[in-house]
């Protein structure tokens, strides 16, 4: 049927319905400020609706062509949006292109252009996208800002996108993660955590709950766990009310749970601080009300946990403490302190008043609100008892001072007037309290040659007169004594030694005098000089004792010296007799003498020498002697073990100790065993205020049982070797006792030897 011959009223009807589709296409258009352009290909004539010329900002009389068009487009997209056009054109490829654009007005907007080749045209829609992209920026701004990672999940399909911040948590980038799905989630996700995370998306998907929110943990790339906020919300669903699309974020939370792990066990270090502190510790609120007491506070005051929190601590405060205790607390609270602490009394539940020391700190909230007061409490009254007893004695004491006839007690303010005269520096000085009182000390003693210089150089020093008493404990601290030797002069002229102790006397840390208490050591100074006299005559005896040593050891080497001449010419004259036996003997018991003066003489050097000590390493003065006996050693070939620290040292008279180490390592070449390889291990170690050296050997060993209390003693021997002479062992012990050693020995027959030598460090 032609158009013609279609019914009027039919046509009028379909000519009503595109009425209204292109005036529901235009409400489209201007809702969504979408426009349509349609471009002849050939001539590049553009035909815009009057959406696009609005985009544009230009009148309805402008004539747009391709150029002119592509003109409007920011420089930064004019290329992208031409090579779109020519390619659809030539190559018929659609195209969707998000640009900015500068409109007429010269506003840059954000648009969306799309093109496709129908025919010889191209048709495309013009969009002004600047709002919603705007928002889009405002967005990742947001996510970017709070450094949040975001992911979007397709409940059904599994198909999920993560954003680069939601990868850079856990270490990876999104490239390492292709391809990505609800997978990737899972297997980074703790295990422990996937029930509870299943338990709650579930919660979401029966809309039992709007958002999905859980602190879980993720694996890191390099192996540690990351605590993440997740948080989501399921946005779309399908027809039948299934959840299909899930959008949320991950947090980085790590540093917060760390915070709050320290936070965790701080608190409950507090908590068990509190509980089983040895002090008392309590929590009161703004009213004095207890909140929280421990067992030791409970033990303190008697009463029970329960009880004492229907307490205020006002109601168990002594009342002439209270004033005090609440303008302190009140200080605490208007931030004039940070704490304070006082002495004050509590009542016991049964009556009795217990004697306390009180800190007291307050815990307030931002906005500088009182939370609650936190209070240490120490329960001092066996302290208190103890200095009611004290004073009681302090007392008596004084009484006894009093009566005391041996020690004096004068007392002078700080200019030296005397203020106190006991009945004991009565007696010393032979003055009456009467004479003295209020007179300057001074009189009363006679200063040393020491004292008086250093009153002269204190004066000096501090530019003011400083004489007396005060000479004692002017540069201590307050209230501490010093004692010294003094002179006092009695009232007759004649004088005498005291110790004297002097302490100054003070009223709220101030000095107000001086209390000096002074014993006689008149009988103790007699004595000393007496033991100085006994140590002079012993000194004088001892240089004349060594004198004689000196000249009976060297008369004796002397004619033991001459006899040994005399046997020599005797031999030579008459060599015939040179083997008689007798001569033999004779020339042995002279030998014999000449040792035995060598010996007596090492002796008496021992014991009468004054040679002065000096610190000396241990380690050098042994390998001096390792080096000397080498050939020794060599030849016995005894292994020697030298283990002392090279840094350790000894206070000892340098010959002493050479000659006592090198006693010591001849013994164990001497006495080595036959029987087996030999050695001798050296070792040394620290024993308080000593140092204590070991000299451990494998050799034939000593009988103790039968030697053991002769074995230093002089001339004797417990082995059958030609050297010895029973000399060597009892030197060594004298020169080790000289210097305020000592030596021990523990030994085992044909088993070794072990000397131990002790020695101030």
């Amino acid at each position: 049927m032609k158009s013609s011959e279609m019914p009027k009223n039919e046509l009028n009807h379909l000519n009503q319905e595109l009425d209204k589709k292109n005036e529901l296409f235009e409400y489209i258009q201007e809702a969504n400020e979408l426009g349509v352009w349609e471009l002849d290909i050939a001539s590049d004539k553009i035909t815009w609706t009057d959406m696009v010329y609005k985009i544009h900002e230009v009148p309805k009389d402008f004539n747009p062509n391709k150029a002119k068009a592509i003109e409007f487009y920011h420089p930064d997209y004019r290329p992208i949006v031409l090579a779109a056009i020519t390619k659809c054109s030539v190559d018929g490829k659609s195209y969707d292109l998000v640009c900015q654009l500068i409109t007429a007005k010269e506003r840059l907007i954000w648009v969306r252009a799309t093109g496709k080749k129908v025919g010889d045209k191209l048709i495309g829609s013009f969009q002004d996208i600047t709002n919603i992209k705007k928002s889009e920026i405002r967005f990742k701004s947001v996510i970017e800002g709070t450094n949040v990672g975001t992911w979007e999940w397709n409940v059904q399909t599994g198909e999920t996108v993560f954003n680069e911040r939601w990868a850079e948590i856990v270490g990876y980038t999104l490239e390492e993660f292709a391809p990505v799905s609800i997978d990737t989630w899972m297997k980074l996700a703790h295990p422990e955590d996937l029930k509870e995370s299943e338990r709650r998306l579930n919660a979401c998907f029966e809309k039992e709950t709007e958002y999905y929110k859980f602190e879980t943990r993720m694996k890191h790339k390099d192996g540690h766990w990351v605590w993440v906020y997740d948080s989501g919300k399921v946005f779309e669903w399908t027809h039948d009310g299934k959840p299909l699309m899930m959008y949320g974020t991950h947090q980085d939370i790590t540093g917060r749970k760390l915070r709050e792990e320290k936070l965790r066990v701080s608190e409950e270090a507090f908590r068990g601080n509190f509980e089983n502190a040895a002090i008392g510790m309590a929590l009161m609120d703004e009213n004095g009300k207890w909140l929280k007491a421990n067992a030791k506070v409970c033990e303190m005051v008697g009463y029970s946990q329960e009880e004492l929190f229907e307490l205020t601590f006002q109601d168990m405060t002594h009342p002439d403490d209270l004033d005090t205790d609440l303008g302190l607390l009140k200080e605490l609270v208007e931030n004039k302190r940070d704490h304070y602490q006082m002495e004050k009394r509590y009542f016991h539940k049964d009556g009795h008043i217990v004697h306390i020391l009180l800190a007291v700190s307050v815990v307030k909230n931002k906005q500088g609100n009182v939370l609650y007061f936190i209070s240490q409490i120490i329960d001092i009254s066996n302290e208190k008892e103890s200095q009611r007893k004290l004073q009681e004695a302090i007392s008596s004491l004084q009484a006894i001072l009093d009566a005391s006839k041996q020690v004096s007690i004068i007392a002078t303010d700080k200019e030296g007037t005397v203020t106190l005269f006991n009945s004991g520096a009565e007696k010393q000085l032979g003055y009456k309290t009467q004479e003295v009182i209020g007179k300057p000390h001074q009189e009363l003693i006679h200063l040393t040659e020491e004292v008086e210089r250093e009153s002269e150089e204190l004066s000096k020093k501090y530019n003011k007169e400083i004489k007396g008493f005060e000479t004692f404990v002017y540069e201590t601290k307050i209230g501490v004594s010093n004692t010294k030797e003094w002179t006092y002069i009695r009232k007759d002229g004649t004088s005498f030694p005291v110790l004297l102790s002097v302490n100054t006397i003070k009223d709220h840390d101030e000095i107000v005098g001086y209390l000096g208490v002074g014993t006689d050591i008149s009988d103790l100074k007699k004595v000393e000089k007496e033991i100085k006299s006994l140590l002079d005559i012993t000194n004088e005896q001892n240089e004349r004792l060594r004198n004689f040593a000196h000249i009976v050891s060297h008369n004796l080497r002397s004619h033991s010296s001459g006899i040994s001449g005399i046997i020599q010419l005797f031999q030579m004259e008459f060599p015939e007799v040179s083997k008689h036996e007798l001569i033999s003997h004779l020339r042995n018991g002279v030998e014999n003498l000449t040792q035995t003066v060598n010996d007596l003489n090492e002796i008496v050097k021992v014991n009468l020498s004054q040679s002065d000590t000096a610190q000396i390493g241990i380690y050098e003065v042994l390998q001096k002697n390792i080096d000397s006996l080498s050939m020794q050693i060599q030849q016995t070939d005894i292994e020697i073990i030298n283990t002392v620290e090279k840094d350790l040292s000894v206070k000892a008279i340098p010959a002493y100790l050479d000659s006592i180490f090198l006693n010591m390592i001849t013994n164990a070449i001497k006495y080595r065993s036959e029987e087996r390889a030999s050695y001798l291990k050296i070792q040394a170690n620290m024993e308080k205020s000593m140092v204590s050296i070991s000299f451990e050997d494998n050799g034939q060993g000593i009988d103790l049982k039968k030697h053991g209390d002769k074995l230093f003693g002089l001339y004797k021997t417990f082995h059958d070797h030609d050297e010895s002479r029973g000399v060597g062992l009892f030197i060594t012990k004298n020169q080790i006792e000289s210097m305020g050693g000592k030596i021990a020995v523990v030994s085992e027959v044909n088993v070794g030897t072990v000397f131990k030598i002790t020695l101030p460090k």
